[in-house]
């Protein structure tokens, strides 16, 4: 039709790590702050960074293709502000991408939907 139907994207404020995950750069770290499962996944530099960001309370969107390490890093992260005593809701928009990182709905927690 000749119209451009991309969604317009809104400016980045605030530190940024990378373009998505897996990319090629990198923020450092601001500091060491392991993961707190034992035999927990390894994050790498960029994954450890965001980690650092989001235990600061920044705000965080993750992307990246599949198999990068959203799901791994998310769980990380939930993990540890649940060891921190912080409340914690894990909300998605799809029921699968819920379970995969054990959460639920927004519908759901909103408590929109099937009336029981």
């Amino acid at each position: 039709t000749g119209h451009d139907r991309r969604a317009h994207t809104p400016p980045v404020r605030g530190p940024t790590v990378g373009q998505s995950l897996g990319s090629s750069s990198s923020v450092p770290s601001p500091g060491p702050k392991a993961p707190t499962q034992p035999g927990a996944p390894r994050l790498n530099a960029e994954q450890m960074a965001a980690f650092d960001l989001a235990l600061q309370g920044d705000n965080l969107f993750l992307t990246g293709a599949a198999g990068t390490g959203k799901s791994v890093l998310l769980r990380q992260i939930i993990d540890a502000l649940r060891h921190r005593r912080k409340e914690v809701a894990v909300l998605a928009p799809t029921g699968i991408a819920a379970d995969n990182v054990g959460g639920t709905t927004v519908h759901s927690w909103a408590g929109c939907g099937v009336p029981k």
